[in-house]
């Protein structure tokens, strides 16, 4: 069963305002969510200030970046900024990134038969697409 992955896409914005200049250089953090003790489910109640966040891609001329090998059922947080000529822009608001379990433990099905399954499961879920905003 293959880990867990996520695509950050960067899309231009629309041009409000004269010398608009395309993103050179992307940058993503990631950090886990709150232990179990805090709450999870509220995003307001979450001190984004505390996590750990850890740089897990700097790019130039990206379109994407594909951050891999996340653990099964777990909470992130995920956020990003790009520079052009003017300089860095602030970081996004941090988007919240749930993984689900990837086990399934059963005795009459074989692993072909499981694999099949999980696939049918993420082919019947619709990604999640969440939004990020970065001005410049």
């Amino acid at each position: 069963v293959k880990a867990h992955t996520c695509k950050v896409s960067f899309l231009p914005g629309e041009d409000k305002y004269d010398g608009f200049q395309k993103a050179s250089t992307h940058v993503v953090q990631i950090a886990f969510g709150p232990n179990k003790g805090q709450s999870n489910d509220d995003d307001e109640k979450v001190d984004f200030d505390k996590l750990k966040w850890k740089e897990i891609a700097r790019r130039e001329n990206a379109r994407f970046i594909r951050v891999k090998k996340l653990k099964p059922s777990t909470t992130y947080y995920v956020k990003a900024k790009c520079k052009n000529e003017y300089g860095f822009s602030k970081w996004s608001k941090p988007a919240k990134l749930h993984t689900y379990v990837l086990k399934i433990n059963t005795k009459i099905m074989t692993s072909d038969e499981i694999q099949i399954l999980i696939d049918l499961i993420k082919e019947k879920r619709k990604k999640k697409i969440i939004g990020m905003e970065i001005i410049i």
